[in-house]
């Protein structure tokens, strides 16, 4: 996954298509241990999604 200022995008390493895109921006990017969550970071938010569905559950 990768932030910015403006979203995150969620890519598969296997190919390098994105997979997913996130309309919220992020300076820092984590995955829980499962796979199931990615945890986003920027300057004013901590953000749980769902990537399953690519919801956000959490902010």
């Amino acid at each position: 996954a990768t932030g910015s200022e403006t979203k995150t995008r969620v890519w598969n390493v296997a190919n390098g298509k994105l997979v997913l895109e996130l309309g919220k921006p992020a300076l820092s990017v984590t995955y829980s241990p499962d796979g199931k969550y990615l945890v986003t970071g920027s300057e004013a938010n901590t953000r749980i999604w769902n990537l399953n569905i690519g919801d956000l559950i959490l902010e």
